[in-house]
C-alpha cells in the first residue's frame, strides 16, 4: 500500500486515517482469538508431550520385554542342550548294558549247550555200553529173553539249528541221544479184559441232547432263573447256556430219552412260552413279551 508524501493533502490523511483503523481491526481481530489460539496450542504442545512420554514407557517396556524374552530362550536352549546330554548318556549307557547283557546271554546259552552235549554224549555211550550187555545176556541166555532193538540213529532236533545260528555251526553235530534199551520181555498170560455191565451201556444210550433255541433274549437274571425252573423238570438232566446273540440264546439240554421236552418247557414256572419249531434235535421257542428284555 503506498501512502501519499504531503501531509497538507486531504486525501492523504483519509488514507492514513482508513489505514489505522483497519490496523486497530486487526489488532482486536488477533486480541479477540490470540488467547483462544495461545490456549489451544498450548494443549496440543501439552499432549504431544503426553504421547512422547507415553512412546518412551512403551519403548521401555517393550525392550524390558525383549531382554527377558532373550534370556528365557537362552536359559531354554541351555536346558536342551543339557537334556539333550542326559538322553545321550542315558542311552549310550543303555546300549553298553544291552551289549553286556547279550554278551551274558551268548556265555550262558553257549555253555549251557556244552554242558548238554556232553551230557548227550555221555548218555550215548552208557545207553550203547547197556544195549551190549544186554545182547551179551541175551546170547548167554540161549533166546530165552529176546533182544532189544538196536538204538535209533541220532536225529538233529530244533534246538540243534537254533543253537548253530549262535555258535557259528560248531553245536550242529548235537543229537537226540537213543531210547533206553528195551527191557526183556517175558511171554506172561494176560487177563481177559472185562466187559461193560449192561445197565452202564444201558443208561449211557438213554440220555439224549436237544439244542434249545428261545426268542426273543432275557436279561441274564431271568436267563438263569429259566435254566434253573428247567432243570428241576423231572427227567432233565442238565441245561447248558452255548450261545447268546442278539437276538436269540440257545441251551444244550440233557434229558432222559423218553423224556418229552415240550412238555418240561410249558412246565416251567413264570414263563408263558410258543414252541415256534421242532425237528429232531432242535427245538425253537418263543418267549412272551412280558417276560423278555432287551426289546
Amino acid at each position: 500500500m503506498s501512502y501519499p508524501q504531503s501531509a497538507n493533502d486531504p486525501q492523504g490523511t483519509e488514507a492514513l486515517r482508513e489505514a489505522l483503523r483497519d490496523a486497530q481491526r486487526r489488532l482486536a481481530y488477533f486480541e479477540r482469538f490470540g488467547t483462544l489460539i495461545q490456549d489451544q496450542m498450548a494443549g496440543v504442545v501439552e499432549r504431544a508431550t503426553q504421547i512422547s512420554e507415553e512412546n518412551e514407557r512403551e519403548r521401555n517396556l517393550m525392550s524390558d520385554e525383549v531382554s527377558r524374552l532373550r534370556a528365557e530362550a537362552e536359559s531354554l536352549r541351555r536346558q536342551a542342550d543339557y537334556q539333550r546330554s542326559q538322553a545321550e548318556a542315558t542311552i549310550s549307557r543303555a546300549n553298553q548294558d544291552a551289549a553286556a547283557l547279550l554278551r551274558q546271554v551268548h556265555d550262558a546259552t553257549r555253555s549251557l549247550v556244552e554242558t548238554m552235549v556232553a551230557r548227550l554224549e555221555s548218555l550215548q555211550r552208557e545207553v550203547t555200553s547197556g544195549s551190549l550187555a544186554a545182547s551179551e545176556v541175551s546170547g548167554r541166555s540161549g533166546g530165552a529173553v529176546s533182544a532189544p532193538a538196536p538204538p535209533p540213529s541220532p536225529v538233529p532236533t530244533p534246538y540243534e539249528s537254533r543253537s548253530s545260528g549262535l555258535s557259528n555251526g560248531i553245536y550242529g553235530s548235537m543229537a537226540v541221544p537213543p531210547p533206553p534199551p528195551v527191557p526183556p520181555s517175558f511171554s506172561i498170560p494176560s487177563s481177559p479184559v472185562p466187559e461193560p455191565s449192561q445197565s452202564s451201556a444201558a443208561s449211557t444210550t438213554t440220555t439224549s441232547r436237544t439244542r434249545l433255541v428261545v426268542h426273543p433274549v432275557m436279561s441274564y437274571e431271568e436267563l438263569i432263573r429259566f435254566q434253573q425252573s428247567l432243570r428241576d423238570q423231572p427227567g432233565v438232566e442238565h441245561v447248558e447256556i452255548s450261545a447268546i446273540s442278539d437276538e436269540r440264546c440257545e441251551m444244550v439240554v440233557s434229558h432222559e430219552a423218553g423224556t418229552s421236552l415240550e412238555t418240561s418247557l410249558q412246565q416251567v414256572s413264570g414263563r408263558s412260552l410258543r414252541i415256534t419249531g421242532r425237528s429232531s434235535d432242535v427245538i425253537e421257542v418263543e418267549v412272551a413279551q412280558s417276560d423278555s428284555v432287551g426289546r
